[in-house]
């Protein structure tokens, strides 16, 4: 980082070395923690509550966009689902004013069909009498009882969840209801579509697909999720309660054995984790170029523009510098741990060197590093170890050795490093100072 300048120097028995002043390039650092940083980051979240009921991506796993990564198993989304259907049967009944058509095959024998079918209008006309009870404590315990049989049933009937194809199968049999939609009023027919159309955008959301090129990261859900989700299916979530298979061959996704059982094993997230909303379940990371992100402090920042170099080392791969470019100086401050004012410095990532003859390890996303930015840099100039400068107030001189003898010379200095200083006026390449044991030196002092 630093070039010496002072040579050919010799120590005396006082403990006082001196040293020829030569050229030297001094810069000036700005070290800050950092962070490897990938192009682009993107966390996934699940869009309702539910369970884990498939994965096909093991953590580390490279994804590419739109790539089918897992699905969740919402009661919700489903239950808004047979209601939507419910709508468009009771419009297609009122039109036709006469029996029910039989419904279509929706994955599930006949007799557990109209099982669903009844248990879910009745929860829907339990709601609609609850709604008229104008007792508020009366109507909140019926809500409340409304709610422990739908979720008792639910967890019950999460065995005979329904895959993708026969979610399309019930999918297609909307389009047969047009015909009896279009005849109707238009605000009917407006709502009918709206609940629909919702619907089926619920259920599909459950299907989780990559949004980027990148490399996953699971994240699991956290022990507040799953406790969350063990009382909304009353107790303990159910270790399989739902057909999933392993990676490759999908219910739900496209094809496969939906009856096959995957094992995860030690993965954070895994098939039969519980859900709540907005749970995080993956992030996934483009790692095609990597970058550097430092927290620099407030006194430092207003030396920092973009195109400055920056030397990174990485905690996690010792003995190897990597090069930086300074990018972009955030304006906007935040808070250090300490309480202290910093700015964010982004910086371009290169390859860096290796001490021996190697391949260079890539840093991964996360790896904590420090970020040396060469703020100021003057190269070819006079320099003088910082050992061998003398401060007195707002004064800086040298001891300079003239004829043998110590002369004090004051110096005006530019470049400050850590273990050279420029000297911009008081010494001239190949003069001698001491350079050591400036504190031993005295006016006249034979040095020779």
């Amino acid at each position: 980082m630093l070039t010496a300048v002072a040579g050919c120097t010799r120590e005396s028995k006082e403990g006082i070395e001196k040293g020829m002043v030569r050229r030297a390039t001094v810069s000036e650092i700005v070290d800050a923690s950092a962070v490897i940083a990938p192009k682009a980051s993107i966390n996934l979240i699940s869009p309702d509550w539910g369970m884990v009921a498939e994965l096909r991506v093991k953590d580390g796993d490279y994804v590419t966009e739109g790539q089918a990564l897992m699905r969740i198993y919402s009661p919700t989304a489903y239950r808004q689902l047979w209601l939507a259907r419910e709508a468009a049967e009771e419009a297609k009944e009122q039109e036709e004013n006469d029996a029910p058509a039989p419904m279509p095959e929706f994955g599930f024998s006949r007799t557990q069909e109209e099982i669903d079918k009844t248990v879910f209008r009745s929860l829907h006309k339990m709601r609609e009498v609850a709604d008229e009870i104008e007792d508020p404590e009366e109507r909140e315990e019926l809500y409340k009882r409304i709610e422990r049989a739908e979720r008792t049933y639910i967890a019950a009937r999460m065995d005979y969840m329904a895959n993708e194809q026969s979610l399309n199968q019930t999918i297609r049999s909307f389009t047969n209801i047009n015909t009896t939609i279009s005849s109707l009023t238009r605000p009917q027919r407006s709502q009918i579509r709206t609940q629909i159309v919702n619907a089926i955008a619920a259920v599909r959301a459950l299907c989780i697909r990559a949004p980027i090129d990148g490399v996953i990261t699971l994240t699991g859900p956290s022990s507040t999720a799953t406790t969350g989700v063990g009382r909304l299916l009353g107790g303990t979530a159910p270790s399989a309660p739902v057909p999933v298979v392993a990676a490759g061959g999908a219910a739900g996704l496209g094809g496969g054995n939906p009856s096959a059982v995957i094992n995860t094993g030690a993965s954070p997230l895994f098939v039969g984790a519980p859900v709540l909303l907005n749970t995080p379940l993956a992030t996934v990371n483009d790692v095609s170029n990597l970058s550097v992100v430092a927290d620099v402090d407030e006194t430092a920042v207003v030396r920092l523009k973009p195109g400055l170099e920056a030397d990174v080392r990485v905690d996690a791969v010792p003995d190897v510098t990597y090069k930086a470019t300074v990018k972009s100086v955030d304006p906007s401050a935040g808070t250090a741990g300490a309480g202290g004012v910093t700015y964010r410095v982004q910086l371009t990532f290169k390859p860096g060197s290796l001490p021996k003859q190697g391949v260079m390890p890539r840093p991964r996303p996360g790896m904590s590093a420090v970020a040396d930015i060469k703020a100021r840099t003057a190269t070819n100039t006079i320099a003088v170890p910082s050992s061998a400068i003398v401060r007195e107030g707002d004064r800086t001189f040298v001891w300079l050795v003239v004829d043998g003898k110590a002369r004090r010379r004051e110096v005006k200095l530019g470049i400050q490093a850590e273990d050279l200083v420029q000297v911009l006026q008081g010494v001239k390449e190949g003069d001698t100072v001491v350079v050591r044991g400036t504190d031993r030196v005295r006016e006249g002092k034979d040095l020779s």
